[in-house]
């Protein structure tokens, strides 16, 4: 037979192995639901780098918004240049035509002097001086 000493020893051994375990499963549980939660953290790391990357691109789309807009802007200064250049050429033809005209009057002015040397001949031989 068993001694009775020995036998509740025994089952105060088994007692304290089955807290033991006990206390494995529960600290295993607790590791499980750690090891949950870094996958949960690993997870909203991953939609952190994922946000990040969004506002990258965001930040990317903004700056080509900027440059479309400013290549617009040059565009209307292109515009406005070009027709700054074309009332440019119109100018210098209407300078070119002042010139002309100028010139032309330079030859009425002549002529007309012509035409008084002319008279004047024409008196001159009239009256008998020549």
């Amino acid at each position: 037979m068993v001694n009775s000493d020995h036998s509740g020893q025994l089952w105060s051994i088994m007692v304290d192995y089955g807290q033991l375990w006990s206390t494995m499963v529960d600290y295993g549980q607790l590791w499980s639901t750690m090891v949950d939660y870094g996958q949960l953290w690993s997870t909203m790391v991953d939609y952190g780098q994922l946000w990040s990357t969004m506002v990258d691109y965001g930040q990317l789309w903004s700056t080509m918004v900027d440059y479309s807009q400013l290549w617009s802007t040059m565009v209307d200064y292109g515009q406005l240049w070009s027709t700054m250049v074309d009332y440019g050429q119109l100018w210098t033809t209407l300078v070119d035509y002042g010139q002309l005209w100028s010139t032309m009057v330079d030859y009425g002015q002549l002529w007309s002097t012509l035409v008084d040397y002319g008279q004047l001949w024409s008196t001159m031989v009239d009256s008998g001086q020549l």
